[in-house]
């Protein structure tokens, strides 16, 4: 993702916190702590007036990563209902484990599916809707994607598109 904290939306915060469970209490006091911050600038040992923040998470914040990773659970949750009949979906990680179907990692995301273009047209509607809903963006100079040996007669087709 592009700029990850600062891009996160207060509002899917909100939802999020609300649709785990958490009590409305303690949703508002993590709201009080991330929203509306202002942001001065010292320049020339003048401040500026206020900057106000429309959205995202602090640099810094010990709260922040904790956040993001909650918003990035509903990443996961449209992953998960999405492939829930695919096959193509995941590698398996064991003899009659479940497959692994993404990996996140700060805000890194990996997918693992089958070479189709079927995979690649839901696997990227999935991420046009969490970007919709979190005010986040795919860095598309960071992304790529990687296949195993055995797909080189899809990889030129499955490569080109968007």
């Amino acid at each position: 993702m592009e700029q990850a904290y600062d891009k996160m939306s207060w509002r899917t915060l909100k939802l999020v916190l609300s649709q785990m469970g958490f009590p409305p209490r303690f949703s508002s006091w993590v709201m009080s702590c991330v929203q509306d911050p202002k942001f001065l600038i010292l320049i020339n040992g003048q401040l500026t007036e206020g900057i106000m923040a429309k959205c995202g998470f602090r640099q810094g914040c010990p709260l922040s990563p904790y956040l993001f990773i909650l918003c990035s659970e509903l990443l996961s949750a449209h992953i998960h209902q999405n492939f829930k009949n695919f096959k193509e979906l995941g590698v398996p990680i064991s003899v009659g484990g479940p497959p692994v179907s993404h990996l996140l990692y700060a805000d890194d995301v990996l997918f693992f599916a089958g070479a189709s273009i079927q995979n690649v047209r839901k696997i990227l509607s999935i991420l046009e809707d969490y970007c919709a809903w979190t005010g986040q963006r795919v860095n598309k100079k960071k992304s790529a994607i990687l296949f195993s040996r055995r797909t080189l007669s899809t990889k030129s087709r499955l490569a080109k598109m968007n």
